[in-house]
């Protein structure tokens, strides 16, 4: 039996969505995220904040968003006060939702990836949601890139990503220290 360890993998892996070569595509964009959000909440296509979800906005007559403003945080503005101020999944339950919806993916399972995101989003704060919407994405727009990241949690975790191009690897090098010369 392997002895678990703990490890920013799990972490990582959710920071680096574009770098987890482990987990497979999610089949996700924008307009499915949508779609499910109309579902979840019981709200008409027609609506205001149906409309609002795909950047229009009546007020203004038009697109109405900022143009630094993202899907995440229109669906941000919307869930305040639909959703709980805290929420309850565990980093390893998200990783593990996120899998899941890779492997539906891949399996041509549609229905099963809505299933899957309808349980992440109902166990999630507003706050949350924004993350995940951007994780999903795969553009979480920090402001860093990928190397700087990497070498956040380690000196040589750029490089090592670069020679081994698998996120995992890098953490079981970087935490075993062998082979970080």
């Amino acid at each position: 039996m392997r002895e678990e360890r703990s490890s920013i993998f799990p972490v990582l892996r959710l920071l680096l969505p574009g770098a987890d070569r482990e987990r497979d595509s999610y089949g996700v964009r924008v307009k499915s995220l949508r779609d499910l959000y109309i579902k979840v909440l019981g709200i008409s296509e027609s609506s205001t904040e149906a409309r609002k979800l795909s950047g229009y906005d009546e007020e203004t007559g038009g697109g109405g968003t900022s143009s630094s403003e993202d899907f995440a945080d229109r669906v941000f503005r919307l869930m305040q006060g639909r959703c709980p101020p805290e929420g309850s999944l565990t980093v390893w339950e998200v990783n593990e939702r996120l899998d899941a919806i890779g492997g539906h993916y891949v399996n041509g399972e549609r229905r099963r990836i809505g299933e899957e995101l309808e349980r992440l989003v109902g166990g999630m704060s507003q706050v949350d949601q924004k993350w995940l919407i951007r994780i999903l994405l795969k553009n979480l727009r920090l402001g860093m890139s990928q190397v700087k990241i990497l070498g956040v949690y380690h000196a040589k975790a750029g490089r090592l990503y670069d020679r081994f191009s698998n996120l995992s690897k890098v953490c079981e090098v970087v935490e075993s220290g062998e082979g970080l010369e």
